[in-house]
């Protein structure tokens, strides 16, 4: 790609899921390692923006190991696993919106905003939703109504 579409595209943050249909040591993180090294100062200006999702702790270790400068998210709806096995390892975590809203959910975003680790949720297709997520500082949403979503933003 030209440096223009690089500089372009400099504010996107593209995200690598890992589920156990492949095994931890599956030639996917392994082989980004090449590709990146095409990209000029690949480990400054394109893996930190990286988000590596990761639902099982088996994958830990194999992104620290070919990608240590990405970020590593998990993507889980129990909170007890994400403190047990992600908490120290990841930069932040994805959770299943529903899990949010209890009581269980809010205090584990309080607990994040106090360590500094960030949150994502998943799926979040309502207004309300929407606007809840942006008041209690989740800081994104993956939707699948996205222009329904930037109007929102917009609007709040």
């Amino acid at each position: 790609r030209s440096k223009t579409t690089r500089k372009h595209c400099s504010h996107k943050w593209p995200r690598l899921s890992r589920t156990l249909r492949y095994p931890p040591e599956a030639p996917s993180f392994a082989l980004f390692c090449p590709s990146r090294r095409s990209y000029p100062d690949a480990d400054q200006n394109l893996t930190p923006r990286i988000i590596l999702g990761l639902w099982h702790p088996l994958f830990l270790l194999p992104a620290a190991r070919h990608l240590p400068t990405c970020k590593r998210y998990h993507i889980g709806i129990s909170f007890p696993l994400a403190r047990r096995f992600f908490w120290r390892a990841c930069d932040g975590f994805s959770i299943a919106f529903p899990m949010l809203m209890s009581a269980e959910g809010q205090r584990f975003l309080e607990e994040c905003k106090r360590e500094g680790k960030r949150v994502c949720a998943w799926t979040v297709n309502g207004r309300e939703e929407m606007v809840w997520c942006k008041r209690m500082g989740v800081e994104a949403i993956i939707t699948d109504r996205v222009a329904f979503c930037v109007g929102v933003r917009e609007e709040v």
